[in-house]
């Protein structure tokens, strides 16, 4: 869909170059792609002469810059994150919990929305280090516990969001470590 065209004229003689840009937004496209916006230039010299000078050069760059600003304020166009499904390899409707850090070797999986994942056995430590990254593709909260041994207890350590993702939750001291993720308001303390 064309949305505007601009003429820019550029040189001494108004006939020997001309600039066109057409501003173009695309519909949205299946699976969730946003519309774009583009803006097409063309140039036409009108002379048989074939040098571009460098002022010409210098022209056609701020032309491209004007043209950059129209085509996002005409299409209302805005930056976006990709979303959480696509962070490190976790699939949509799942939590994902890893021990390491950046989403390298994903240890656990759940589509529970109502339980609680112990974390004591599981992966290759038992999270003795605490979770080291997690994407939450769930649509409810993940609340995180760390275990204490000493009193045999679970403790809060904090919620993930839905979409929430962390690529190194390793700065948070004993997030999840050796501990339990719950969802739906499940308490890991009961029947303990």
């Amino acid at each position: 869909m064309l949305i505007g065209l601009l003429p820019v004229r550029t040189g001494r003689d108004p006939d020997q170059r001309h600039i066109t840009a057409q501003i173009v937004r695309t519909p949205a496209a299946p699976l969730g792609r946003p519309a774009m916006t583009t803006a097409v230039v063309t140039d036409r010299l009108r002379t048989p002469s074939t040098r571009i000078s460098e002022e010409t050069v210098n022209l056609k760059r701020m032309a491209a810059v004007i043209l950059s600003s129209v085509a996002l304020a005409a299409g209302g166009v805005a930056a976006t994150a990709s979303s959480a499904a696509a962070v490190g390899g976790c699939p949509s409707g799942k939590l994902c919990l890893y021990e390491d850090a950046y989403f390298i070797d994903l240890d656990v999986t759940s589509t529970s929305t109502k339980a609680c994942i112990f974390l004591g056995n599981r992966g290759e430590t038992g999270f003795f280090d605490g979770i080291g990254s997690y994407v939450n593709n769930l649509p409810v909260n993940a609340v995180v516990y760390h275990y204490n041994g000493d009193k045999k207890l679970f403790y809060l350590d904090g919620t993930i969001r839905p979409g929430g993702s962390s690529s190194n939750s390793r700065t948070l001291a004993q997030f999840g470590e050796r501990g339990a993720v719950c969802t739906g308001g499940v308490d890991p303390n009961a029947g303990l």
